[in-house]
């Protein structure tokens, strides 16, 4: 499974340095656990365990990437990517079908289509991310039958030093979206 989503907003209120939420939360990839959990009609049905990473990339004066990736080896991805101004210490994306934001280290946000209801609910610090995504399949997919739930908990950390290894290398992978299969770069951490 691979999901790929992006929204976009901005603003010129940033400087470079001016220890806003790219120059905070930006640099070494957030990295540690992810649990996924499958449920139909209120009962646990599959658990995957893997690598959960957050990281941020891309940014400039007044907009940033976050990119939320969830590797279960053998089993498949999911990978997310949100294209979002910043102001100090808040982030957020919005678009037709996508609100997402970080206000005061708080985690919120809702995507949904015909297909699929997501939601979000999560902390970032600026040594620990935790974050809750809930996939509802309204649309049968692959493995998912209508109705079905996707419960994808991340456990992430990183820590901040002065040699920063300064982020990811990016791969190629198949990205998902709303004009079908392509093909896009991705933070490899």
């Amino acid at each position: 499974m691979l999901f790929i989503i992006m929204g976009c907003s901005r603003k010129d209120e940033n400087q470079p340095g001016d220890n806003n939420f790219a120059d905070l939360y930006g640099g070494n990839p957030y990295k540690g656990s992810v649990t996924g959990i499958r449920s139909e009609g209120g009962n646990q049905t599959h658990r995957w365990e893997g690598d959960g990473r957050i990281v941020l990339i891309e940014p400039t004066a007044d907009s940033v990437s976050l990119v939320v990736m969830a590797d279960f080896r053998d089993i498949g991805e999911v990978n997310l990517k949100f294209r979002g101004a910043y102001n100090h210490n808040s982030f957020h994306a919005e678009s037709d079908h996508i609100t997402f934001q970080i206000n005061n280290q708080k985690i919120t946000g809702i995507i949904a289509n015909t297909d699929q209801k997501m939601s979000f609910d999560g902390t970032l610090t600026t040594e620990q991310s935790k974050l809750i995504m809930t996939i509802e399949f309204i649309q049968g997919q692959e493995g998912f039958p209508p109705g079905s739930t996707l419960e994808v908990i991340f456990d992430t950390s990183r820590k901040i030093s002065d040699d920063d290894e300064g982020g990811c290398n990016m791969r190629m992978v198949p990205i998902l979206g709303p004009s079908g299969m392509t093909m896009g770069m991705v933070p490899d951490c």
